[in-house]
């Protein structure tokens, strides 16, 4: 989190964009996400895990007269998808695979210049939004030294990337894009195709008790690299993003295991030319640009989903996936 922090006050600092080689902007978030988890066998080396994700922006620092420090001004993303798990060697490696997800994105309004669509032209305002479908081969690697709980997890996304149109805000917008082609991100059959590498390294600390159990407060921190690959991605586009997260979690004293994290997300986005934007028409974005995120995260996490609605089990800690 103290990396968090030093790097945001570096993103607000001016930059001369005729002589600086790169352009450094800086946003706020707000992300949330629940995780559901249960077990599909009784040994529970096959479980599930269900992520729902809705996630709102401010108005980026370049948007002249935007709304910056409003967290939830604008729709950002909105995401669905289901996990199947297999601990090979329960607690210190896992097979996972999410066969299919979903992503609706938008773009903020005066931001839309910057994305054009098929139907609009380049320069246009207003808002846009695009589907996507991923599909997730992941491994994780556990171990624990005392109390402390590190994890290594390796995830690979095959990414189906539809068309951008201009968002109506409704459920209409859930019917947009599925074409996957033409769009702008490449040329020729495919070009709506990418891949990408994510490499996360986590720690886990209990801080009240030797393990998290019920009313335990701890620490959950990672770093998360992204790597864009395929036949589509530029080799100077191939550095995609990374993340640095910091939450501070509490296990509920509940009937159920239900767990709720807070904290800040640090997101690096690495979007090279943007373009100028209509609220700034003057000046010269077109360089290699680093967009710098502060998300306000939240996360609630309910362990034993199943426990719900059918008789509660002994439970075995497992590390849940995010």
């Amino acid at each position: 989190m103290l990396i968090a922090v030093g790097y945001a006050a570096n993103a607000q600092s001016t930059v001369n964009l005729s002589q600086h080689p790169r352009v450094n902007t800086h946003r706020q978030s707000f992300w949330s996400e629940v995780n559901l988890f249960g077990k599909l066998s009784k040994d529970k080396k096959w479980q599930y895990q269900i992520d729902l994700q809705y996630r709102r922006m401010a108005d980026a620092d370049y948007i002249k007269g935007g709304q910056h420090n409003n967290i939830f001004a604008q729709p950002y993303q909105q995401v669905f998808r289901p996990w199947i798990h297999y601990w090979a060697i329960p607690g210190a490696l896992r097979f996972s695979l999410s066969p299919i997800g979903y992503w609706l994105t938008y773009t903020p309004e005066d931001e839309g210049a910057l994305n054009p669509t098929p139907t609009t032209p380049k320069g246009s305002t207003g808002s846009t939004v695009f589907p996507e479908f991923r599909t997730c081969p992941q491994v994780t690697l556990v171990q624990s030294f005392g109390r402390v709980q590190v994890s290594q997890r390796f995830r690979y996304e095959f990414r189906w990337i539809g068309n951008k149109h201009v968002a109506s805000h409704s459920l209409d917008d859930y019917t947009y894009g599925y074409s996957f082609y033409p769009n702008d991100i490449g040329q020729g059959f495919g070009s709506s195709h990418q891949g990408r590498l994510r490499w996360q390294c986590r720690m886990m600390v209990p801080l009240t008790k030797k393990n998290i159990t019920q009313n335990t407060l701890y620490l959950n921190a990672w770093n998360e690299l992204f790597i864009a690959m395929g036949k589509h991605v530029g080799y100077n586009k191939m550095l995609n993003q990374n993340r640095v997260v910091g939450l501070l979690g509490y296990m509920l004293p509940s009937k159920y295991p239900i767990k709720l994290e807070l904290g800040v997300t640090y997101q690096t986005l690495f979007y090279y030319n943007i373009g100028a934007v209509p609220t700034d028409p003057s000046s010269n974005f077109g360089k290699q640009n680093v967009e710098y995120n502060t998300a306000y995260t939240v996360y609630l996490i309910f362990d034993d989903f199943h426990s719900f609605v059918k008789k509660k089990d002994k439970k075995v800690a497992m590390p849940e996936d995010k």
